[in-house]
């Protein structure tokens, strides 16, 4: 449970088959509340209020407790309400189900600004039986409700990629490097399912991090970014980590939409402090598309 500007809810049952068995049922129900500004071409044009809920049950074999592959079926249903009504904007709901097959991995030696090791999480699914319920307005005056004639939409495979290593190189010094991806390999649209770039730390559903911009300054239906850089401890639970990344985006184009391939880069340096009640982070940062330096604090 997380309760702060956004909340953020969970709760987990895990099933083990027996004693010493390598299978298991999770079954897993997540929400949350985020309000999220809306950009086009990183310029702020609105605020969305997206109301989110996902039931996930999951069948999963282990291996020696580092990691755990398997399938399972997930329900999602996401609404948004515009805060600002300018420009084109969508006012509604989504509902679909996402059938999948799931590969994680995980030997950090801790949880938080391990020294070494690596977590991996990978997902491929199909998306299907989508459920909208959206109305679409320009400038306040209703276009139409969201439907094949106005937006071409349907089914589509998807993939979800997490990839973080840390390679110790001295007592006090790493190499931390982090890649993640979301593809959604469809020419349709997927209505309230797309990708968005920014942050430095995970605080919301499909979010790819990226240093340089803040959550949600770029979204798209495909996206791949890389960081990469070294970390070092100068004493006890103080941490400092300069990061240099690199994005591709929009690269799988769309029927309904114009969209054009592009690259982004971005630099940050963030100190961490490791309380006992989670880290106190305060990143500067930069980025290809933005004017000049950004403040980015997170606790």
């Amino acid at each position: 449970l997380n309760i702060g500007d956004n909340f953020r809810g969970l709760f987990e049952h895990l099933q083990m088959f027996g004693y010493r068995q390598p299978w298991s049922n999770r079954l897993q129900v997540y929400t949350e509340f985020q309000d999220l500004p809306a950009y086009n071409d990183l310029r702020r044009i609105g605020l969305y209020k997206y109301k989110y809920v996902s039931i996930d049950d999951r069948f999963q074999l282990s291996a020696k407790r580092k990691s755990a592959g398997g399938f399972g079926m997930q329900w999602e249903s996401i609404v948004a309400k515009p805060q600002i009504e300018t420009g084109t904007y969508f006012d509604g709901r989504n509902n679909y189900f996402q059938a999948y097959a799931f590969w994680q991995y995980n030997n950090l030696i801790k949880p938080l600004y391990a020294d070494k090791g690596t977590i991996a999480e990978f997902k491929l699914g199909y998306v299907f039986a989508l459920q909208p319920r959206i109305k679409a307005f320009n400038n306040g005056q209703l276009i139409g409700d969201v439907n094949p004639s106005l937006f071409t939409y349907g089914n589509y495979p998807r993939l979800t990629a997490n990839l973080q290593s840390t390679a110790q190189m001295s007592k006090r010094w790493s190499w931390v490097t982090k890649m993640q991806a979301g593809v959604n390999f469809s020419k349709k649209i997927s209505l309230l399912n797309e990708f968005v770039a920014g942050g430095i730390t995970n605080t919301m559903r499909n979010q790819i991090q990226f240093a340089g911009l803040r959550e949600g300054e770029l979204d798209s239906e495909s996206l791949v970014a890389v960081h990469t850089g070294p970390r070092v401890r100068p004493f006890g639970s103080f941490y400092l980590t300069a990061h240099g990344a690199i994005a591709h985006y929009d690269f799988i184009q769309k029927t309904s939409q114009t969209v054009k391939a592009g690259w982004l880069y971005g630099t940050a340096i963030t100190a961490a402090y490791l309380t006992p009640i989670g880290p106190a982070e305060l990143s500067v940062m930069a980025s290809s598309k933005s004017e000049g330096l950004r403040l980015y604090f997170n606790f």
